[in-house]
């Protein structure tokens, strides 16, 4: 069973397997005719159409049918808001990673155990082989395709405090078929030890493919941030990751999702913790 721990908010339909499938938070599907399908909820369900699902609290629809709703039911409510994603402003942070001539990298690169790295442009593809332990010290851009090997990990750097940063995989170029990210078993992420801070890992690859994905998050892999707005995230057994945000996303069997405090929520959601992000010079920082 696949599993979200925290608000999910579609602009689309939100289809699972079978009710094995949780959500623990919320449920969103916004505009007229989307639907919530074979889910269970633990929190408030809002959909135009909710078939098949077990809602633990209370369900706001127009159509329902084979749903168990331990709450309130709601007939007649109207559908949520379609909403966008957050701006990232990839351009401002681009070009901080490449700022100085010192660091931009042509090439391929695949860095030894043991390296920090950042703020820095690599042009060509980033590879963190088996074993590989990097210090992430600032913003780091990718014109090409980033893996994670088994048994590696992308830490932040603990001077960064509660601060954050990023890990962008972007080729304004090609978009099509450059940009995707691998996080392989056992990779670890993880921000500075600061329980606010994290690694957003961001691709802008337009795959929206589930068997060829913009990222793909494999068994095991650790915390992090994903965000993929022009495509697919792909998280399969046993993924692990804090937050993700995309065009589209797909779970396979006991992947798990456990949503932090950001302002990708709403004050009004029922099952999620509400913030904001503050940017500062090469990081930026969660506020509570």
């Amino acid at each position: 069973s696949s599993e979200v721990e925290g608000t999910v908010y579609s602009n689309g339909n939100i289809v699972c397997q079978s009710t094995n499938a949780v959500i623990k938070g919320d449920a969103y599907v916004a505009s007229d005719g989307n639907t919530l399908d074979k889910c269970r909820v633990t929190f408030d369900a809002h959909a135009h159409t909710i078939t098949n699902a077990d809602i633990d609290r209370d369900a706001y629809y127009t159509v329902i049918s084979g749903t168990t709703v331990d709450g309130t039911s709601h007939p007649g409510s109207a559908s949520p808001a379609t909403t966008t994603l957050p701006n990232m402003n990839l351009a401002a942070w681009e070009a901080l990673a490449g700022a100085e001539a010192d660091d931009v990298i042509n090439g391929n690169y695949a860095p030894a155990d043991g390296t920090t790295l950042g703020p820095k442009k690599i042009i060509g593809n980033l590879t963190l082989n088996n074993g590989v332990d990097v210090t992430v010290t600032g913003v780091i851009w990718v014109l090409g395709n980033i893996t994670t090997k088994q048994n590696s990990s992308l830490t932040v750097d603990p001077a960064f405090g509660a601060n954050s940063t990023w890990l962008i995989a972007d080729d304004p170029a090609d978009q099509a078929t450059k940009g995707k990210i691998t996080i392989e078993n056992g990779t670890a992420i993880s921000g500075s030890g600061h329980s606010q801070s994290h690694l957003w890992i961001i691709s802008t690859n337009t795959s929206t493919n589930e068997a060829s994905p913009a990222i793909t998050v494999d068994n095991t892999a650790h915390g992090a941030i994903f965000s993929a707005h022009n495509g697919v995230v792909r998280l399969k057994n046993n993924a692990e990751v804090k937050a993700v945000t995309g065009k589209r996303l797909y779970l396979d069997q006991n992947a798990e999702v456990e949503y932090k405090t950001s302002d990708f929520i709403d004050s009004n959601f029922s099952g999620s913790p509400a913030g904001s992000w503050g940017i500062m010079s090469e990081t930026w920082q969660e506020i509570p």
